[in-house]
């Protein structure tokens, strides 16, 4: 029997739809390996979503803390040496196979975590560490990866340890995370892709506020979900967020024509303007298919 290992699921409020898309690749690569299969949910959540996933454990904020918060809480819960994170919007391809995770970091005293990569190929920086596996040139990544428990723990203790800040690049948990790394001398490595990425990321129309992932959340609660830290964007922004939106707007409904993906890209936007446009309306829209 392949050894037991625990599985780790991120997601949070408004996001049932990605963990459905996602699960589909999840439960592929994980359904012929021996695991424990931990749900870890910021807020309120279709309850059918627990349904299918089928988890070992549950462990819920009801009223939304933030992610560190969630990866405190599920992290709690585990009591395997190894544990794969896993987020609500990825999709794992052929390439992803755990216990070559397992193996490589039991092997590697010092590594706290080997990840999938969603660029190929990789970059100068990511340096050649041994055969097929580099070093990760961004730090620690919450992309899908397996993770040493321990040495994790240990890592989070000194992000609950560091200064509480909002600011992009220097106080989100990966960044902390990386320091910490860094200074503890603990590496943190990347499979090496070829030229196709291992996992794709699904996630980017329904990306939350990077609030909710930086150090500030322990302290208080993101008053806004919105970028800049919370900050409303400046008026030069907006202008600039209306030329972007154009040109793309443009790409994708010429796009959609000839391309599946592209129409389903379009379809959410639609879904997500509708949305909006209940709220406004102070009733509901629905775009169906």
């Amino acid at each position: 029997m392949n050894p037991r290992f625990d599985v780790l699921i991120f997601t949070c409020e408004a996001r049932e739809g990605l963990l459905a898309n996602a699960w589909e690749s999840y439960i592929r690569v994980l359904r012929q390996l021996h695991h424990r299969r931990i749900l870890a949910i910021d807020g309120r959540v279709d309850n059918r979503v627990i349904s299918l996933i089928e988890p070992d454990l549950v462990v819920q904020n009801i009223r939304r803390r933030g992610y560190i918060n969630s990866i405190l809480n599920a992290l709690a819960l585990v009591n395997s040496e190894y544990f794969v994170w896993l987020e609500d919007d990825w999709i794992l391809n052929d390439a992803v196979r755990i216990l070559d995770g397992i193996s490589v970091l039991d092997q590697n005293p010092s590594w706290v975590q080997v990840r999938w990569s969603k660029e190929a190929p990789l970059t100068a920086a990511d340096t050649v560490l041994a055969p097929g596996l580099h070093f990760s040139a961004v730090g620690f990544s919450a992309n899908p990866s397996v993770c040493r428990t321990e040495m994790l723990r240990e890592g989070f203790e000194y992000v609950k340890a560091a200064p509480k800040g909002n600011s992009l690049g220097i106080d989100g948990f990966e960044n902390v995370l990386t320091r910490w790394s860094r200074t503890q001398r603990r590496t943190c490595a990347v499979f090496d892709p070829g030229n196709h990425p291992a996992v794709s990321h699904i996630g980017s129309l329904e990306s939350t506020g990077r609030q909710w992932h930086m150090t500030a959340s322990l302290g208080a609660l993101p008053a806004e979900h919105l970028p800049n830290a919370g900050l409303p964007p400046a008026l030069w922004q907006r202008f600039w967020m209306v030329w972007k939106l154009t040109r793309a707007f443009a790409s994708v409904c010429s796009r959609q024509l000839f391309s599946d993906a592209a129409y389903d890209l379009a379809f959410r936007i639609m879904a997500t303007e509708n949305t909006l446009t209940g709220q406004r309306n102070g009733g509901d829209n629905n775009t169906s298919n």
